[in-house]
């Protein structure tokens, strides 16, 4: 035992020794050498090409070795950033003591790096071991540049001005000397002294600048396009931009707008207005105005201007010492400029002045929450409008007495032309004021040397009767409806509608004000195929504090018009005080009318109740709603207790046709054995090849017993349609006798009546089951006992 010990020991001293020497020597290092020479100079575009010898000199270890991607060449004050690509992958695997050599390539354009002398570190790593070596580009100065043509375009003695781009593509700074040649066209010239330049210009590495030039073009200058250059000059090289001028016709004319004036006799003083001139030529106009009226003065401002092309200016004219009859005097504006006279036509409109005074229309006092026996307070304005002082204005009122009305102030001793008062009216709302806005009277205003205003004041007090809350309800919908709602719910020709009306008494209990014979109308437009309104009146009483709810029912039309149909409903009362109160509301119901609608509108037994003799008709009634005509319109009977099934095939035309209804009579005969009761039978139309169900309708037929040794029973054990079948003997099973079978609405048959299997085909399947699960219990047993 201790000698195995030992040797384990031994063993794992061994295995700790080898692994701190391996550890000892696994120190990774790389070393990176350039095969090739690491300075180069770039003349012209060209590729750097260096071969790179990477050693790992790692005893043990397969370095994995990371290249880079992009080098950085810097030079004072500039740097340069140049992509790399090798022969291999920028990650490449170098097993211990084994070198590898990489080919770099590094593209350079002399004309994009500016000139001077780059270096960049190239850096082999692996880990935090790197190899690194210099690499020197040097960039000789190379001057280049480029300057855009110029196209001006000038009128005869006017100037053109404009740029041209000039484009340093060298890689140095460039300072350019600028000359000029001049300009010609055929035989004519526009001298170089008429070209307006700067003298030198100076242009940074990669920069483009505008350079601006300005030609003067001679008045006397022939019309023409002209072309010359300008010259750029940097050492020796020397290059032109060519600069073109298109000399065009020089025009002058100008516009002048007519002018409108007034004057008004005894009052006026003097009379300003404005009209516009434009310059409409191509060069400068120096304008200068006058103008006459008869037995007036005029004067401008300003009265003499230059205006360039489009340019355009308003002129002020005053019109003083006016000594005109009434009536309407034409006299002229004229413009001289350029040697020219223009002239524009000036409108002079004598009148006698006025006497206005203005005020409101109406007044309101009060409004729809104002309470009854209280004061309110309102103001309007009185503006004199005229042309002359209005002096002692009178203010009145002829309301009634109840109702208080003042006005303050009730005079106004003068008002001047343009100014203008505000007059406070008060008054009182008494308890017998009607909800309703109306007229209490009016406001009179009288004023020296002018005829009566009369202004309306109206009053309006808070309706304490009121709609607290109304519910329309559309085939068992319910929508909640405010004024000017439209119902949710959508109506169809049949719906049943029901109006719920709460009618509430905001008088409070301790008011006692009560409400005797509320009238409740409702009025529902076009409610019928001759477009007659629908209406209901009602009565009611109501106590202070008090609520009470109305229902209105009723059914849409099957000829009613699709659309939007308007309900008002308004609730009138008065209280014990004798005031009328008053609410309205207004809704919108929608019907809408389907494609297709075949309506069963009716469905009745006649008679309705059978006993010993048990044959009845069933009337169906079905009409086309729709607007669609109905080529292939199936109408089916169905009682699945009595095994009846009947279905009849017609066509219909669409609701706006005489014939688009129909009545169909379908006889039926209740079987025998039938017992005593009620039985619905289901009345079913379709649409289409498809026979998609449209409407359903059921109708009762009562089966009553008939009694012992009556006569006149019906030999029939189920048949339907219009004959009897042979009566079976009376101890046969009855067998029901159906029609043939049709698709109902999701394609599913009606039911076929039962059929009995004998007795003895049950007992024999329980036989033959029995056996074979016998069988199978034998051989779980068998197995369990001797199979091992």
């Amino acid at each position: 035992m201790k000698k195995h010990s030992m040797i384990f020991v031994l063993i794992i001293a061994i295995a700790t020794i080898a692994a701190l020497a391996a550890s000892a020597t696994a120190i990774n290092s790389i070393k990176v050498k350039n095969l090739t020479t690491n300075d180069f100079t770039i003349n012209n575009v060209k590729t750097v090409n260096i071969t790179v010898l990477i050693n790992n000199t790692n005893a043990t270890n397969t370095l994995v070795v990371s290249l880079p991607s992009q080098l950085n060449f810097t030079a004072s004050g500039s740097s340069k950033l140049l992509s790399t690509s090798y022969n291999t992958s920028t990650s490449i695997s170098i097993a211990n003591k084994t070198s590898k050599t990489v080919k770099l390539s590094i593209a350079a354009d002399p004309l994009q790096i500016k000139t001077g002398n780059y270096t960049a570190i190239f850096n082999a790593s692996s880990g935090s071991n790197s190899g690194t070596f210099p690499a020197i580009l040097r960039i000789p100065p190379k001057n280049n540049f480029t300057a855009a043509a110029l196209s001006l375009s000038a009128v005869q003695g006017a100037s053109a001005r404009g740029s041209f781009t000039l484009s340093n593509t060298g890689n140095t700074n460039l300072i350019l000397t600028l000359g000029a040649t001049s300009l010609k066209s055929g035989a004519n010239t526009i001298s170089s002294s008429n070209i307006i330049f700067p003298s030198s210009v100076s242009s940074a590495f990669q920069q483009s600048k505008p350079v601006n030039i300005t030609v003067n073009v001679p008045s006397n200058t022939p019309v023409g396009t002209y072309t010359g250059n300008i010259t750029l000059t940097q050492g020796s090289l020397t290059k032109n931009s060519q600069i073109q001028v298109t000399v065009s016709q020089a025009t002058t004319d100008i516009t002048i707008d007519n002018a409108v004036a007034s004057w008004k006799n005894t009052v006026s003083t003097q009379n300003i207005t404005y009209f516009r001139v434009t310059n409409t030529g191509n060069v400068n106009a120096t304008v200068s105005l006058a103008g006459n009226l008869k037995n007036s003065t005029l004067s401008f401002s300003p009265q003499t201007f230059t205006l360039a092309p489009g340019a355009n200016n308003n002129v002020r004219l005053t019109l003083t010492n006016v000594n005109l009859a009434i009536g309407t005097y034409v006299g002229k504006i004229n413009a001289s400029f350029n040697n020219t006279i223009k002239s524009s036509t000036l409108t002079m409109t004598v009148v006698n002045p006025t006497v206005s005074l203005s005020v409101p229309s109406t007044v309101q006092l009060g409004g729809s929450s104002q309470e009854r026996n209280r004061s309110v307070t309102n103001t309007f304005t009185v503006s004199n409008n005229g042309d002359f002082t209005i002096s002692n204005i009178r203010l009145t009122s002829n309301a009634g007495s109840t109702y208080k009305v003042n006005l303050t102030p009730s005079t106004i001793s003068s008002l001047s032309p343009g100014s203008s008062v505000d007059v406070t009216i008060n008054g009182f709302v008494p308890d017998n004021k009607n909800a309703r806005n109306e007229r209490i009277g009016d406001v009179l205003v009288n004023a020296n040397g002018m005829s009566q205003k009369t202004m309306q004041i109206n009053m309006q007090a808070r309706s304490k009767l009121v709609i607290s809350d109304l519910d329309v309800v559309i085939d068992g919908r319910s929508d909640d409806i405010t004024d000017g709602d439209t119902v949710n719910e959508d109506a169809v020709p049949g719906s049943d509608i029901e109006i719920r009306v709460e009618i509430e008494n905001l008088f409070g209990r301790d008011d006692d004000v009560d409400f005797d014979d509320i009238d409740i109308e409702i009025t529902v437009e076009d409610w019928d195929e001759d477009g007659d309104d629908l209406e209901f009146d009602r009565t009611i009483d109501l106590r202070a504090d008090d609520t009470q709810r109305e229902d209105f029912s009723f059914t849409t039309p099957l000829d009613i018009d699709d659309g939007k149909h308007t309900v008002t409903i308004s609730v009138d009362g008065r209280d014990d005080n004798g005031a009328l109160h008053s609410e309205d509301i207004d809704f919108e119901i929608k019907v809408v009318r389907e494609n297709h609608d075949i309506r069963v509108v009716s469905a009745e037994f006649s008679p309705a109740t059978v006993s010993c003799q048990r044959t009845s008709t069933l009337v169906a009634e079905i009409r086309n709603l729709g607007f669609r005509d109905e080529d292939d319109v199936v109408i089916t009977v169905e009682n699945k207790d009595l095994g009846i099934s009947m279905e009849e095939k017609l066509s219909l035309e669409d609701v706006d046709s005489d014939d688009n209804e129909a009545t169909r009579n379908f006889r039926v005969i209740a079987p025998d054995t039938a017992s005593a009761g009620s039985y619905v039978f289901r009345v079913k139309t379709f649409y289409g090849r498809e026979k998609v169900i449209s409407d359903v309708e059921d109708a009762n037929l009562e089966i009553n017993s008939c009694s012992a040794g009556s006569t006149g029973t019906s030999g029939s054990t189920g048949s339907t349609g219009s004959t009897e079948p042979s009566r079976p003997s009376s101890t046969a099973t009855p067998t029901t006798v159906t029609n043939p079978i049709i698709n109902g609405p999701s394609g599913n048959n009606f039911a076929q009546p039962v059929q009995q299997v004998p007795a003895q085909t049950y007992l024999i399947a329980l036989i033959a089951v029995t056996a074979v699960l016998s069988i199978a219990i034998v051989g779980i047993i068998f197995k369990m006992l001797f199979v091992k």
